[in-house]
This record gives structure tokens, sequence and C-alpha cells, in this order.
């Protein structure tokens, strides 16, 4: 492109620039421009370089905050990202370590107990059945009433000990839904007879679903919410367990007119040992596993459990679980 210049002397110059460092501009331009282009690129690899390690290192620690306490971080170099991923490694053996001697000590404690409840068990039975000159009818109730509930908190604590110190799928077997609601409800007969409560149970002639489930755990779940259910409500209430199904999941409902849940607390009722009726703890009993050991078992079926309450007005506990197949009726 012709450039104009005026000239000291009046005259006005038109001509071409002389070429710069002996290229014209337009091919310099296009080589700035790609050597601009090839440092951005070489930024942008090298930036991601630099800070793989660091996004494993933010996924690992993910997965172990999650509860996989057996996941390490793979060591692929000796600088300072790999000595930085060996002390997290370390810190992850040492703290899995800690949390398995713990569910072992629970689980030993709990094991050791159950003979002595047993003794315990078997004297009251005979003291029943042969009349005890020192011990009243009533007190009997209470002694049996008392080693039932001991009873159900071992078996809580050693459920809730195979649950975190396997890590082997369960063994499951197709259960008729029908079948698994009858144990439930045998399984806490006493406890709503002796409380005076009425357990309504609703599902329809259609629901014919099988499950696929290890059927002591399952039993286990839905029997805790139902247990809950006739604990925190009053005495000569009721309490409704219903079944549904929509789709390829079965809806298991279990509800009261109790007491209720705060807002502030239904985030952390699945958490363990959480109680959100601490001032009637000594009352109701139990350590807080219950509900945490009902979401372990339903999740590890593959299914979900969810909450809604208020307080004062009474709870409803959801259990949904994949159909796996169709049974007859029960």
């Amino acid at each position: 492109m012709p450039v104009r210049r005026q000239r000291l002397d009046g005259y006005l110059q038109v001509g071409y620039p002389p070429a710069l460092y002996g290229l014209p501009l337009e091919p310099l331009a296009l080589r700035v421009g790609l050597v601009a282009m090839g440092l951005t690129l070489f930024s942008i690899v090298l930036a991601i370089w630099f800070t793989r390690p660091l996004r494993v290192l933010s996924a690992s620690i993910q997965r172990i905050a999650s509860g996989d306490l057996e996941h390490r971080v793979a060591i692929t170099s000796r600088d300072e990202f790999g000595e930085v991923a060996s002390a997290f490694n370390d810190m992850t053996s040492k703290l899995a370590a800690m949390l398995r001697a713990q569910q072992e000590f629970l689980a030993g404690v709990s094991h050791e107990l159950r003979s002595p409840l047993a003794r315990m068990r078997l004297t009251t039975e005979i003291a029943r059945d042969q009349g005890s000159p020192t011990m009243s009818l009533r007190t009997l109730e209470g002694l049996e009433h008392d080693i039932s509930e001991l009873d159900r908190l071992i078996s809580e604590l050693l459920t809730a000990s195979r649950l975190e110190l396997s890590a082997e799928p369960l063994t499951r077997v197709p259960v008729p839904l029908g079948l698994l609601v009858q144990e439930v409800l045998s399984r806490e007969a006493e406890h709503a007879e002796r409380r005076r409560i009425d357990v309504r149970m609703d599902h329809g002639a259609e629901i014919v679903a099988l499950l696929n489930v290890n059927k002591s755990l399952m039993v286990c779940a839905v029997g805790n919410l139902l247990n809950n259910a006739i604990k925190y409500s009053p005495e000569g209430a009721s309490v409704s367990l219903n079944t549904s199904r929509r789709e390829d999941w079965i809806r298991i409902d279990v509800e009261d007119r109790g007491i209720g849940i705060a807002v502030e607390d239904l985030d952390r009722v699945f958490e363990p040992f959480f109680r959100a009726d601490r001032s009637r703890s000594r009352r109701t009993g139990g350590i807080g596993l219950g509900l945490m050991l009902v979401k372990r078992i339903v999740e590890r079926h593959d299914g979900r459990v969810q909450v809604s309450s208020q307080a004062g007005q009474g709870s409803r506990f959801t259990i949904e679980l994949p159909v796996y197949g169709e049974a007859a009726s029960i």
C-alpha cells in the first residue's frame, strides 16, 4: 500500500515503505500470530500438565470422603507431587486401619455381650414359668423388656459392623413383597401390643412384585422404621405401613402421628448416633443407629430412603426399591 510523506522542502513524497527485517509486513504479521498462538497452546498444555496431579488428588479426596477408604492415589513421579501423594496414601491407610479397628472392637463387644444376655433371658423365663417369690410379674415384664431392648441394640451394632467391614456384594434372593411385609409385622407385633398401638397395613392386591434383597437385612430396615413409628407414637395411637408400586419401583411407607421431627433435624436423622429426641432419650432408648442402618441397607440394595415430617404431627419414612420380577399374591 503506498505511503504519503511530507518532505521538509514542501514536496510530497509517495512510495512504499522498506521491508522490515527483509520481510513484507503481511507475512510478518502472519508469523507473529502463529508464534502467539503456539505460545498460547503451549501455556495451556503446560497448565494442564502442572494441575493434573492436583485434580487427581482432589478426585481421590472426594472418593475417600464418600467412604471408599481402600482407594489410593497412583504415584507416578518422585517430585513434590509424588511426595504429597505418598503422604496422602499413608494418611488414608492409617485412617482406614483406625476405623476398621473400631468396627472390629464394636463387633467383638457386641458378640461377647450375647452370651450373658442369653443367660439373663433364660433366667427370666425360668422365673416366669416356676414363679419367683421375690420378683413380681410386673418386675419380670420390665426385665424382659430391658433384655429385648439390649438384644436389639446388640443386633444393630453387629449389623452395622458387618455392613462396614464387608465390601463384598450382599447375598440376595428373590423375596415376595407380601412375605417381607408379613415378617416385619410379625417382628414388631409384640412391641405394638405392649404399647397398644394399632398397626394398619394397606397394600393392594395388585402388588405382586418380587424384590431381589438380602431378606434379613431388609426385614431389619423396614422393621426399624416400624419400630420407631410405634416407639414415638402415644399409647393407643395408630401407625400405618403402606406399599405401592410405580412402574419398576416398589414404595414402602411407614407413617405415624407421633412427636415428629424438627425441620432443622431432617437432614441429620440418618447420621449415626444422632438423636432427634435428645430430651426423651432415656424413655425411648437406643443410641441412634436404627435410621443409619436403614439408609445403609437400602442403598446397598440400589434403593433410596426419604423422610418428611412436621414437629408435633408425625413423620413419614419412605423406602423405594427396584422391582426384580413378578410373584403371586400372598
